[in-house]
């Protein structure tokens, strides 16, 4: 077979590096010892320095399906040398089968502003109760976490108990049992519903709750307008923190492979 132009054979240099430590090359025994820490801090930023990526896995690793890592070899600001597990993807963007997945951001400006709505409720400032509600013997039993999204990030938000307290007096006020003439008998025309002596204990209960939420309200020493801001503010900085997270991964990915004696 004749070709247009004679083949070449062309020499290129590739390099190659090497883990040393006291000018002695790193073994395998060495590396196993290195102490697991987080290379990537809370906030999205580097602990220190990444050296290289080790094609060796020194323990036994723990399958994650479709969750890969690599180890990756750093160095701390304060000059330890350190491994590192780094996954494919950050934590938050596990799927949330895994224990260790931190997908639901939690914060207390969230549940703040969930007992600032319940709050806001209690009042009648609200017309629709903010609180997840089951119904249970026909009577509404409120839960207090409340999960929620803004874009793809979901949130969790948990009410207090003065929140939940001042709740469920309201639901007793305003969905009281009926008191039977036999307890035994549902309201029938044989025996009709009479008034609920509790009804007076019940309205004295949600005053006293009404007045232990306000004073938990109160405490915050913030409007309600800056509720909703500190909100805001924990949302937009939560996701520029996992748009860093989701960057390092990216790059630290990219780091050169180091190669460690036997």
């Amino acid at each position: 077979m004749s070709l247009p132009n004679p083949p070449e054979i062309t020499n290129m240099t590739v390099e190659i590096r090497v883990l040393k430590v006291g000018g002695k090359q790193v073994t395998l025994s060495l590396f196993k010892q290195l102490r697991e820490e987080p290379l990537i801090s809370h906030e999205g930023t580097l602990n220190g320095t990444p050296w290289g990526i080790v094609n060796h896995h020194p323990d036994k690793c723990e399958p994650r399906s479709t969750l890969t890592h690599q180890h990756l070899v750093w160095i701390s600001h304060a000059g330890e040398l350190l491994r590192y597990s780094l996954y494919n993807k950050p934590t938050f963007d596990w799927p949330s089968n895994y224990t260790a997945s931190t997908a639901t951001f939690v914060c207390e400006a969230a549940d703040r502003l969930l007992i600032s709505n319940t709050h806001e409720w209690i009042h009648g400032r609200l017309t629709e109760p903010p609180l997840r509600a089951d119904q249970h013997t026909g009577r509404t039993t409120y839960r207090p976490d409340l999960l929620t999204a803004n874009g793809d990030l979901k949130i969790r938000a948990d009410a207090s108990e003065a929140a939940m307290n001042a709740a469920h007096a309201k639901r007793n006020v305003d969905e009281p049992f009926p008191a039977y003439a036999h307890i035994s008998s549902w309201p029938s025309e044989d025996v009709p519903a009479q008034p609920d002596p509790r009804a007076a204990a019940d309205c004295a209960a949600l005053d006293e709750a009404i007045a232990i939420l306000d004073a938990e309200v109160a405490a915050w020493g913030i409007s309600r307008a800056q509720v909703m801001k500190n909100y805001q503010m924990a949302i937009t900085a939560e996701k520029e923190r996992r748009q860093r997270h989701r960057e390092l991964h990216i790059s630290l990915a990219a780091v050169p492979q180091l190669f460690i004696g036997a």
